[in-house]
C-alpha cells in the first residue's frame, strides 16, 4: 500500500471539552485526509478544529463541513465515508484517544489480508483519569485478530464500537447500496462484513473510549424510540436478506438467512407486544427469542417500558 491512502472521518457536536485530546491523538499519526462534519455546534468546537488543523499544518488535507442544522451522527459518518478519497476510511468520535500506532496496525492487517474488508478492535473504557494511563499503555501490542462470521445468532449483534472501525473504501462503495436510513454506520459495516466473512476484530484495544454523561450511546431508550427501532430493524433485516438474495459469492447463504429470519420473527414479536400488550408475544420471546437481545435486562426493560405506558 502506498502512503496516500488513509482518510479519517469524524462527526462533531458541541465537543469542545474533549476534542483537543482526540485531535492530538489522530493528527500525530500518518493520515492523508481528515473529514470533519460538524453538526451545527453551538460551542467552540469549530474554532478548536481550525486551531488544530493549523497547528499541524493540515489545512490542505482537511475538509471541514458545517451542517446548518443537526443531521445526526448516523448521517454524518455515512456521508463522510461516501466522499472520502482514501483507500482506507477510519471513523472517529470526538472525545476518545487513539493509540499512537493504531493506524499502522490497521494498515498492516489490511495489507496482509486481502480477504479482510472491515477492521475493528476492543477498547478500554475510560473515565478521563490520566493517572490510569502511561506511554506504553497507548500502544497496540499486536496484530492478532479474530474473524467474525455470521454463523450464529450472537454474531448478528455488533460486539465493538464504531469509533474503532476502519473499512476499505472500495468495499464500502460496493455495499452502500444496501444501506437504509437511520442505520448506524458501525452496525451496517459489522453486518455487511460478517455476511461475507470479511470482518476482523482485534483481540486488543486501539483506543481509550471515554465514557461520560453526554455519550450518545448511553442515552436511555423510551417507548417512542423503541417503537421506531422496530421499523428501522425491519428495514435493516430486509436489506441483509436482499444482499443474500443478490450476492452469489456469500458462503453458507442458507444458514445466514436462517439467522436473519430468526431475528426478524423476534423483532416482530417485540413490535406486536408493544402495540397490543400481547402476553402470548412476550411469552414466545421468553421461550424462543431471548437471544435477540444483547443482555437479559433488555428483555426486562421491554416489559417495564410497556407497563409504564399502561399506567399513563
Amino acid at each position: 500500500m502506498n502512503s496516500q491512502e488513509v482518510t479519517v472521518v469524524m462527526s462533531t457536536y458541541n465537543g469542545e471539552r474533549y476534542l483537543k485530546e482526540q485531535l492530538e491523538s489522530i493528527l500525530c499519526q500518518k493520515i492523508d485526509e481528515l473529514i470533519i462534519i460538524d453538526d451545527a455546534s453551538r460551542d467552540k468546537t469549530v474554532e478548536i478544529i481550525k486551531e488544530y488543523i493549523k497547528k499541524y499544518n493540515f489545512e490542505d488535507k482537511t475538509r471541514l463541513i458545517q451542517n446548518k442544522s443537526n443531521k445526526g451522527w448516523k448521517y454524518n459518518f455515512i456521508y463522510g465515508a461516501k466522499i472520502a478519497k482514501g483507500k482506507l476510511v477510519f471513523f472517529s468520535d470526538q472525545d476518545d484517544i487513539w493509540y499512537r500506532n493504531k493506524i499502522d496496525i490497521y494498515k498492516k492487517i489490511f495489507a496482509n489480508n486481502s480477504n479482510i474488508n472491515v477492521v475493528a478492535s476492543k477498547e478500554i473504557i475510560w473515565d478521563g483519569d490520566k493517572k490510569k494511563i502511561n506511554e506504553n499503555s497507548l500502544l497496540v501490542p499486536s496484530q492478532e485478530f479474530d474473524r467474525i462470521i455470521l454463523t450464529n445468532v450472537r454474531n448478528y449483534l455488533i460486539q465493538c464500537s464504531g469509533c474503532t472501525m476502519a473499512v476499505r473504501k472500495k468495499y464500502f462503495d460496493s455495499v452502500v447500496k444496501f444501506y437504509t436510513d437511520d442505520w448506524a454506520h458501525d452496525d451496517f459495516l459489522w453486518k455487511m462484513a460478517t455476511l461475507d466473512n470479511s470482518f476482523a476484530l482485534l483481540t486488543s484495544s486501539t483506543i481509550l473510549h471515554r465514557i461520560h454523561g453526554n455519550n450518545e450511546s448511553r442515552r436511555k431508550r423510551n417507548l417512542k424510540k423503541t417503537i421506531q427501532g422496530f421499523e428501522i430493524e425491519n428495514r435493516i433485516i430486509n436489506s441483509m436478506l436482499d444482499r443474500l438474495d443478490t450476492s452469489e459469492d456469500i458462503v453458507d447463504n442458507d444458514l445466514k438467512k436462517k439467522i436473519i429470519i430468526h431475528e426478524k420473527k423476534g423483532n416482530n414479536l417485540r413490535k406486536n407486544f408493544f402495540e397490543t400488550g400481547s402476553v402470548l408475544s412476550i411469552l414466545k420471546i421468553f421461550l424462543f427469542y431471548q437471544n435477540i437481545y444483547r443482555r437479559r435486562r433488555q428483555f426486562i426493560g421491554d416489559i417495564v417500558i410497556k407497563l409504564k405506558e399502561k399506567k399513563r
